[in-house]
Formats: C-alpha cells, sequence, structure tokens
C-alpha cells in the first residue's frame, strides 16, 4: 500500500513539473517578440573642427632619448623616452602621430617627419 501510495505522489510531481516547465516556456516564448521602433526625432550631429594649433612643420630638434631596442626579422622595435613617458614603436609605426619609425639596426635609429630625418645612435650595439 505504500508503495502505490508513493508511486502517485511520484507521477503527480513529474506531472506538475512538467506543466510548471511548459507553461514558463510559452510565456517565455511569447515575450521575445521584436517590435518595430522608429527614431522619433532626428540625432543632432555636430561638425568637429579641425585643429589649426598643430603644426605640420618639422622641428628643429628630435627630444626623445633611447631606453630600449628590440632586433629581429619580425617586431623589431624600440622604446624611447620623454618628459617622463615611454613610448613603444614597432618599425613603419608613428611615434606621437608625428614621426614615422623607418630603421633600426645595430648602429642607429632613423625615425622620419615629412621628409625629415632624425638619427639617434643606437647605444645597445653588441659590437
Amino acid at each position: 500500500m505504500n508503495k502505490v501510495n508513493l508511486k502517485y505522489v511520484f507521477y503527480f510531481l513529474v506531472i506538475s513539473l512538467s506543466a510548471y516547465l511548459l507553461v514558463n516556456t510559452l510565456i517565455l516564448n511569447s515575450s521575445n517578440k521584436i517590435e518595430d521602433f522608429s527614431v522619433i526625432r532626428p540625432i543632432n550631429v555636430q561638425n568637429t573642427t579641425i585643429r589649426s594649433d598643430i603644426s605640420n612643420t618639422p622641428p628643429a630638434s628630435f627630444n626623445y632619448e633611447l631606453s630600449a631596442v628590440r632586433l629581429g626579422d619580425e617586431n623589431t622595435s624600440v622604446i624611447v623616452k620623454k618628459g617622463g613617458k615611454e613610448y613603444v614603436v614597432q618599425i613603419n609605426e608613428l611615434l606621437e602621430n608625428k614621426y614615422k619609425l623607418v630603421q633600426v639596426d645595430k648602429s642607429v635609429i632613423i625615425f622620419e617627419f615629412q621628409g625629415k630625418k632624425f638619427t639617434i645612435n643606437n647605444r645597445f650595439s653588441n659590437e
């Protein structure tokens, strides 16, 4: 008799759980409807101006100090320092959006800005 009662209780629990999951699934599916929307008012876009205070003329000197050099077939880079900040620059990348690193070898590092070349002696050469 006890087994029969436990069997009915188990069936009741399984049916109740199934009904609960079915109802929640139906509610979840009906609430995920995508509705059309429209922009009520247009977004105000402002034009930006180009800064004219940035000089395009090459400076007279290159005031960066060489901190480290990494030579290799790939990912050749240098670390330069100016004013307490250090900059890592790989070959053909720009330093502060101005100076392009064009050459790194055992003796010199060459940056270029609008055709003017700035040379730093490589003090880390092993020769």
